[in-house]
């Protein structure tokens, strides 16, 4: 059910297998020293392409109409590449798993789709989609917190093989989940040569 503002973005949820890859890393991360870091619980935990910001239900339709002209894109294969921190590695804020396979194309169509929702309704203030899933962030922004989340990043390891097949694309809503906040699917739309 909607509210009257709802925090939405475009992007895709991930299976949940994933979690478990993403925890793993986040435990590795925290082992390694990043201890001011907080992993991204498993409802929050989305490929988020363009984040929308907080819509009147009236936006909501309008970005859910936007939706259905992304059915003609070609679904996107991606694999799980390596850590890394953002915005740099040396003084990072958060942790993103690179995306690589499909990466540019994905980024070129997340740009798009940015520029044809930000047509519609203001869009909020947040860096263009760069291929990186975000599965952890620090818990407060001092020096030393940074400093130790790049050391951790530098020396922890991550390792796995297989691949992440984006065949839809959703308007995703946050709610309020059972353990706390988690992106549900409002609406989904298949992309071409979508396969399963």
């Amino acid at each position: 059910m909607l509210q009257e503002l709802n925090r939405c973005a475009f992007g895709a949820i991930l299976p949940h297998d994933l979690h478990e890859v993403f925890k793993t890393a986040q435990t590795e991360i925290r082992r390694k020293g990043g201890d001011e870091t907080r992993g991204i619980p498993p409802g929050e935990l989305a490929l988020v392409l363009v984040p929308l910001g907080e819509l009147r239900v009236q936006q909501v339709v309008l970005a859910s109409e936007l939706l259905d002209q992304t059915s003609v894109v070609p679904a996107f294969s991606l694999t799980l590449a390596s850590l890394a921190g953002r915005p740099n590695a040396t003084m990072p804020k958060s942790v993103v798993v690179e995306l690589g396979g499909d990466r540019d194309r994905l980024i070129q169509f997340a740009q798009v789709l940015r520029t044809q929702a930000g047509n519609l309704f203001p869009l909020p203030d947040s860096p263009a989609f760069d291929a990186g899933l975000e599965i952890a962030r620090l818990r407060s922004l001092n020096d030393k917190g940074r400093s130790d989340l790049g050391r951790a990043l530098r020396v922890a390891k991550f390792e796995h093989e297989g691949t992440l097949k984006v065949n839809e694309l959703s308007l995703l809503v946050m709610t309020a989940g059972a353990f706390g906040p988690e992106w549900q699917v409002h609406r989904s739309v298949r992309l071409a040569g979508s396969v399963g």
